[in-house]
């Protein structure tokens, strides 16, 4: 007898929650790779990728719009530390995917919304997400 559609569904469900899980607990590891990721949860890489694929998303944009929500928030706790700062310490390492990954998932880019924040007296702006 093979596994029920039902139990293959309950684990697929569980071990994308441990990848989330995984990936949330590393953010500002800078390697965090799929092959780090699927060998820490006992996987292939390529049944990791498959976790991800009912999600809408792949792996590697899971865990840069996970770093970007995490450089939001430090941009707004910490507004003495520089952004290029927050960036690496959210394990995002190229300036240029930070700052474009930013504007896309935020409608404008770190500065300004840190600025947008100041100018608010810290009220959340709105976002183009």
């Amino acid at each position: 007898m093979g596994v029920s559609t039902e139990g293959h569904w309950v684990n697929r469900t569980g071990r994308l929650q441990a990848a989330r899980a995984f990936i949330e607990n590393n953010l500002e590891w800078g390697d965090l790779t799929p092959a780090n990721t699927a060998r820490a949860l006992g996987i292939s890489v390529r049944q990791l990728h498959m976790l991800f694929e009912p999600t809408g998303t792949t792996f590697s944009r899971y865990v840069l719009a996970r770093r970007l929500e995490r450089a939001r928030l430090a941009l707004a706790g910490e507004p003495s530390r520089r952004v290029i700062e927050v960036a690496f310490a959210c394990g995002i390492e190229s300036p240029t995917v930070f700052y474009r990954g930013f504007r896309d998932a935020f409608g404008m880019n770190p500065t300004d919304y840190r600025r947008s924040l100041r100018d608010s007296g810290g009220a959340e702006p709105q976002h183009a997400y």
